[in-house]
């Protein structure tokens, strides 16, 4: 069977088109096309001959189409006809936001506003162990790493603000009380009434004072108002309620001829034995000596003491002496209300002197410098401890 087939063939680089035969011997034939794309003639290529489908890797400018993966990895440098990243050539906003840059290059600085943060990158309220740090935060004893036992929400109400003023409920214990001071609220311990008696003072420790009252304390006592002459009137009675390191008789009046201290007392030193110290209105200075004469058991020794700020003067028993055993001590302070005389005391004391039941006496003079009425004593232990609770220390005024 013979066929006849032309092949055409649009040569889009020249525009025209040829006729192709077979090689001879095959099927025979020949002829034109009669036309290309619907046109006769020399036909040229032109617009809208093909689809963008027809063409290998040809782009459909009616389609949209995904950026490829490259594009945002590419650099700025990679870029051509992108626009030239300007350089600032004068000013700086810190901690404010550029608003604008002129044609110099100058920028313009702006306040910060909300209008210039996003909520999504920086929201307006932070949130720490569950708590909004945009209001006040009240701390619980869960968000505490080291709550104890007995940490309760009061507690932690105190530890948010540092104030005890912010506790609601439950008590600070005594520890974390101050001091009073002539100026400052702070701890006071408790005092049980006595017959006779009314609060005159209240030491820097906290301690509260009492004494009898005399006729000059009665606002409407008549002419026939006296005390006996030689009579002791107790101007402080001091029990020790929480060891202290120091007790202050404070406000003494002068109204006396005399003062009597008398002391029973035991320290929390660790050793035999202590010495009391005895400091007037508040005089810290090197102004004190004293002269004292001791006795134990056939053992009889003496001693001068020079100028210091805590003389020596009686003793008393301290953690390592006899269990139970306190040392007993009378001072008396002689015309102590005079501005003549530099003041002067006599004391004598017994106490046991260490753990195996023996006892010490000790009597002792002592000399302050001054010629300064007494109106306060502070009393304290020359080694630093403190005395224990039960000590008592009582000043009588000695008409």
């Amino acid at each position: 069977m013979n066929l006849r087939f032309c092949v055409v063939a649009l040569l889009v680089a020249s525009g025209a088109w040829a006729q192709y035969s077979p090689p001879s011997g095959g099927a025979g034939g020949g002829g034109s096309v009669a036309s290309v794309f619907g046109r006769t003639g020399t036909v040229a290529a032109t617009t809208g001959d093909y689809t963008a489908a027809q063409v290998t890797n040809a782009v459909d400018s009616t389609n949209a189409y995904s950026n490829p993966g490259f594009v945002a990895s590419l650099a700025y440098a990679k870029l051509t006809g992108g626009p030239t990243i300007p350089t600032v050539t004068g000013g700086t906003c810190t901690n404010q936001v550029v608003t604008a840059i002129s044609n110099s290059v100058v920028p313009t600085c702006g306040t910060i506003t909300n209008a210039y943060i996003d909520a999504s990158i920086v929201p307006s309220t932070r949130i720490v162990a569950g708590k909004a740090l945009s209001a006040n935060v009240t701390i619980a004893c869960a968000d505490l790493s080291n709550a104890g036992t007995g940490c309760s929400a009061a507690l932690a109400a105190v530890a948010t603000s540092g104030s005890a003023s912010d506790l609601p409920t439950g008590t600070l214990p005594a520890a974390r009380l101050p001091n009073p001071s002539a100026s400052t609220l702070g701890g006071v311990q408790s005092k049980a009434s006595a017959s006779h008696q009314f609060l005159n003072a209240i030491s820097t420790s906290g301690v509260p004072g009492a004494g009898q009252p005399v006729c000059a304390d009665l606002s409407d006592a008549g002419t026939g108002c006296s005390s006996p002459a030689g009579a002791m009137v107790l101007i402080s009675d001091q029990v020790v309620g929480s060891a202290v390191a120091t007790v202050t008789f404070s406000s003494i009046p002068g109204t006396y001829s005399s003062l009597k201290l008398i002391m029973t007392s035991r320290c929390s030193s660790v050793a035999n034995a202590d010495n009391i110290y005895i400091q007037a209105n508040g005089d810290t200075t090197s102004t004190y000596t004293s002269q004292y004469i001791v006795a134990t058991q056939t053992t009889v020794s003496a001693a001068f003491n020079a100028a210091s700020n805590k003389s020596i003067f009686v003793g008393v028993p301290c953690a390592s002496a006899t269990s139970n055993q306190a040392g007993s001590s009378e001072v008396t302070f002689t015309n102590y209300s005079s501005t003549v005389f530099n003041k002067q005391a006599i004391g004598s004391a017994t106490y046991g002197s260490d753990n195996s039941g023996r006892i010490a006496w000790i009597n002792a003079g002592w000399n302050w410098a001054s010629t300064a009425a007494i109106s306060s004593l502070t009393i304290g232990l020359v080694s630093g401890g403190n005395f224990i609770t039960g000590s008592r220390l009582t000043l009588y005024g000695i008409n």
